[in-house]
């Protein structure tokens, strides 16, 4: 939902005066910013895009010059080209991108990818205050578990391209019901010392998803340990009982026939 309507059927025609509101940080910021220009020119075509084609130069250089301010860049990075910019440089002109056109929601696609220690928390501060000072929403995909449990309020748990479990996260991460999740946040590791090969057990099966040979009903079962333990119950693969998500508490949804 986004003001009060339903966006995922609405028509190119429909969404496309929305898409201001929704913007992107892409994993990949090697492809996501264009070589052979330097960021002058990148972030340029995205104000001439979205505003007035006629605005001056110098409205045009205030713009730039106030957007790397917000990332903490300095306005001489303009005139450099994508291969001559760190990873932190890049991951920070990539948030800028986003936040040109003044949008609602910014979808942060594994945004500490490629960064040491110290330059992701420098970026997800930035994040988190560019997310109190414009206003913004944020979306985190991110399969660092650390990070989702501390910079997120609510979270979903997504498998094979499905959400299997949503709600606030503290009570994703301290007791999730679904087994899929329960594996996620139980093969964490907060310290090397918990490290015991003899002692550890896997609580699912190896192997990939078989798009050519689809499993009915629940995808996840044929990993699931608890579908094993129940004795394989036919309503987990059944063709037409495929779980709906359904609350298990108040803001708590899981999609598992037998949740925790």
């Amino acid at each position: 939902m986004l003001f009060d309507q339903d966006i995922t059927s609405l028509p190119e025609g429909k969404f496309r005066p929305l898409r201001t509101h929704i913007q992107m940080i892409f994993q990949d910021l090697d492809a996501a910013l264009n070589p052979n220009m330097k960021i002058i020119n990148i972030l340029s075509e995205i104000l001439k895009r979205y505003y007035d084609k006629e605005t001056s130069q110098k409205s045009m250089q205030d713009r730039l010059t106030n957007l790397l301010s917000d990332v903490q860049l300095e306005p001489d990075i303009l005139e450099r080209y994508p291969s001559e910019l760190s990873g932190g440089q890049k991951r920070r002109i990539a948030i800028a991108s986003a936040l040109a056109v003044s949008p609602k929601i910014i979808i942060a696609d594994e945004p500490t990818t490629g960064l040491d220690n110290y330059t992701q928390s420098l970026i997800m501060q930035l994040i988190l205050d560019l997310q109190k000072s414009n206003n913004l929403s944020v979306i985190l995909i991110s399969h660092d578990l650390v990070l989702i449990k501390k910079m997120c309020q609510r979270i979903a748990v997504i498998y094979l391209g499905n959400i299997i479990e949503i709600g606030p996260a503290e009570t994703i991460y301290s007791s999730p019901s679904h087994p899929y999740s329960k594996l996620l946040w139980h093969s964490h590791l907060t310290h090397t010392a918990e490290i015991n090969l003899e002692k550890r057990q896997h609580d699912v099966r190896s192997g990939l998803y078989d798009h050519e040979q689809p499993v009915y009903g629940c995808r996840f079962a044929p990993r699931c340990k608890r579908y094993i333990e129940m004795g394989k119950p036919d309503i987990c693969t059944e063709k037409k009982s495929k779980p709906d998500l359904r609350s298990v508490s108040a803001k708590h949804k899981v999609a598992c026939h037998f949740p925790f």
